[in-house]
Parts: C-alpha cells; sequence; structure tokens
C-alpha cells in the first residue's frame, strides 16, 4: 500500500471582539515541505496585521494522503 501527497491547507481561526461570529480563513496549496514551525511563523506574521479586534485565535494544518489498495 502506498501513501501518495495530495494536498496541505491551513485554517486560521480570528477571534471576534466586538461579540460577532468569529472569522475562518483557508490558505490552500501549502507546498508538502513546508514545516509545522514555518507554518505557525506564517500564522504570527499574519496576526500581526490582523485587525485588534480580530486576533488569530487557532489554526489547523489539514494534511491529505492518497493510499493506494
Amino acid at each position: 500500500m502506498s501513501a501518495n501527497f495530495e494536498e496541505k491547507k491551513v485554517q486560521l481561526n480570528y477571534d471576534n471582539l466586538t461579540g460577532e461570529k468569529t472569522r475562518k480563513q483557508t490558505i490552500s496549496n501549502i507546498s508538502e515541505e513546508a514545516t509545522n514551525e514555518n507554518i505557525i511563523s506564517f500564522a504570527r506574521l499574519l496576526n500581526s496585521i490582523a485587525p485588534e479586534s480580530e486576533p488569530l485565535h487557532d489554526l489547523f494544518i489539514i494534511e491529505s494522503h492518497r493510499h493506494t489498495l
């Protein structure tokens, strides 16, 4: 059984301090070689330019592989 890389994406979840619904942002086409540390550093950079009313709360790193039987 072999596993082939399909995709990697990041879902960023922002708090909304004004009481409205939280906001999600998905970034697709992340390279297979991108490390978790690099992705977290990138998320911190995005958080530094996010509006103060919507700070980054957390993120999901989603990686998909296709398994051939």
